[in-house]
Order: structure tokens, then C-alpha cells, then sequence
């Protein structure tokens, strides 16, 4: 079976399907144009896209902006450890901001639960990205809920001793 990309031009199932695509694409430019709140979701989930490559090109100046190795197979290993390191502070930023939003919402907080919700976790300017990395099975676990702790109770002191001018 030949796929029908490499059909000619004049193939009328290929027109068709051209067409067809045009029209989806026209119709869905319409949409964009006349409703703010998809046009909000886009810029939203492009902001996502950019902040994960901005992340995963702050790892990559660890290694002084070079992938290591010298074969394909050794960059493929080097662009995975990458996205596993990005993926995983990701995950701990989304277990600090998930721990905090819940102890928001049993306070009835809601003006913290609005600022916790527009966080990204995908933020990593708190994170020491130089030094070295071990991947390693270890007994010792990061307790997030002792961290989310320690950065309640900070967020309290910060909040008594401003000024009122702040």
C-alpha cells in the first residue's frame, strides 16, 4: 500500500483531502480570531511549550551548551538525560505547588489558592543547577510536605515583619 502523500498531485482523493484541510484550517483561523478565550489557551499552552525549552537549555548550559558524546547514540543518551532532569523538577515543583494549594484550601485561603494556581512548575530559578549529578537508589526521601512547611511558615514571618509601605 503506497501512502497517499506520494500520490500525484492530480490524484482526486489527495485534492480532496487538501481542500478539505484548507477549510478545517480557515475555520479554525475564524475561531482564533473572534474568541479571546482560545486565543488566551494558545498563548497559554505556547508559554508552556517555551518555558519547558528555556528549562531544558538551563540544564544544557551546565555542560557548557554542548551535548556529550561522540556518536548519535551518545547524544540521543545526553538529549534523554536532559528531558528526565527537566521532567523531574517539573514533578517536584508540581508536588511543592500541589502540597501548598492543599494546605491553601483547608485554610479557606483563597487569595493564596488564586496566587498558587497561576505558579508554573516548570519554574527553576530555586533550583542550584551547577555541580553534579547522581542517580542513585537511596533510602532518603525528600519530605514535601516538610518542605511546603518550612516555606508556609517563611511565607508567614516575611508577611509580619514588612513594612506597611511594601
Amino acid at each position: 500500500m503506497r501512502k497517499l502523500s506520494s500520490y500525484s498531485k492530480k490524484n482526486p482523493t489527495l485534492k480532496a483531502l487538501i481542500e478539505f484541510d484548507k477549510m478545517t484550517m480557515s475555520i479554525y483561523m475564524l475561531n482564533y480570531i473572534n474568541d479571546i478565550d482560545l486565543r488566551r489557551r494558545v498563548s497559554r499552552a505556547l508559554n508552556r511549550g517555551e518555558a519547558f525549552h528555556q528549562l531544558r537549555a538551563g540544564i544544557l548550559q551546565i555542560s557548557g551548551k554542548k551535548l556529550l558524546g561522540k556518536t548519535d547514540k551518545a547524544y540521543e543518551i545526553s538529549n534523554q538525560c536532559n528531558k528526565i532532569l527537566a521532567c523531574c523538577i517539573i514533578y517536584y515543583n508540581t508536588s511543592i505547588l500541589s502540597e501548598l494549594l492543599a494546605k491553601a484550601e483547608a485554610a479557606n485561603d483563597e487569595v493564596l489558592c488564586s496566587q498558587i494556581k497561576r505558579f508554573s512548575p516548570v519554574a527553576w530559578q530555586h533550583i542550584n543547577l551547577l555541580g553534579n549529578f547522581e542517580f542513585r537508589h537511596t533510602d532518603n526521601v525528600i519530605d514535601i510536605q516538610d518542605v511546603t512547611k518550612f516555606a508556609v511558615e517563611n511565607s508567614i514571618n516575611t508577611k509580619t515583619t514588612e513594612s506597611p509601605l511594601n
